[in-house]
């Protein structure tokens, strides 16, 4: 007889959570299928002790819970903002066109076997649509549910950190080697405000070093591709409009266009209709 998959958590025995205090969501054991903080076999330690063959005790990963762990591990590492935390698909199976199907694009992606180095997806669209909590239940499914290593950043908070590190007396390369190697790379609010020189270089020094390390990277931006692209969707009414080349350069627009599919959603403000449940 197969076993009953838990309905609260569809079999991943892990659900993202929000705790006062952290900025970011954090994760916990499905209260209804699994106490990974109790497990019986490992005690709560998520290592088991076998005799090993020189005769000591060797500690090996508990086999019960330790994959619940890991990916509990990448999903709180990701740093979702805590106001996405329970991002979920349903949110995006009543919302309008364009988001109903990016949200449904991105699933049928993930569920037919995603992996890291597979082409990533700028979301393109006005302000208020859902971009971000899709962008956000996306991380969840490959953190918490795949057990993939993701990092979520707002490109302005982004380089707040860099110059508070410089300041410490952290280099940037520290800090961007870290973004660099991560597998799956989320960057939203790409293009907000025009960039300096220097940030535009920062950009460009993620974005090449993640190209030629194959990995994958997702954006959000306000922003349209071009000015081609703001006119085909008859942005701007004949008022000239700022475009994601203008702000960050057209070099590095046309290497995103190689790592990441530009998927365009128009609509209306869909803040106030915001649910919960998944």
């Amino acid at each position: 007889m197969s076993e009953t998959v838990c309905k609260r958590c569809r079999g991943v025995k892990a659900l993202p959570s929000a705790v006062p205090g952290f900025d970011t969501a954090v994760s916990m054991g499905c209260p209804s299928c699994t106490q990974v903080a109790d497990c019986p076999t490992c005690e709560g330690t998520g290592f088991v002790f076998v005799w090993g063959k020189h005769g000591g005790p060797v500690a090996n990963r508990c086999p019960d819970c330790a994959e619940v762990r890991k990916r509990m591990k990448q999903f709180d590492e990701a740093l979702v903002p805590r106001h996405f935390w329970d991002a979920a698909w349903s949110d995006f199976e009543r919302g309008e066109a364009g988001i109903r199907d990016a949200a449904l694009m991105l699933r049928r992606r993930i569920d037919e076997g995603f992996r890291p180095g597979d082409a990533g997806v700028v979301l393109s669209g006005p302000p208020g649509l859902g971009k971000t909590r899709l962008l956000c239940r996306v991380i969840r499914a490959l953190s918490l549910e795949k057990g993939f290593g993701v990092r979520y950043v707002e490109f302005a908070h982004l380089l707040s950190e860099l110059r508070a590190g410089f300041e410490r007396g952290v280099g940037e390369g520290e800090l961007i080697g870290e973004l660099v190697a991560m597998p799956v790379l989320v960057i939203d609010e790409l293009g907000k405000k025009a960039v300096t020189e220097w940030q535009a270089g920062i950009l460009d020094e993620i974005i090449s070093k993640r190209y030629n390390r194959e990995v994958s990277t997702f954006f959000g931006t306000n922003l349209h591709r071009d000015r081609a692209a703001a006119t085909r969707s008859g942005a701007g009414g004949g008022v000239a409009v700022a475009t994601l080349a203008d702000r960050i350069d057209d070099r590095i627009v046309s290497r995103i266009d190689e790592m990441a599919r530009f998927v365009r959603i128009e609509g209306t403000d869909q803040r106030p209709k915001h649910r919960r449940d998944d």
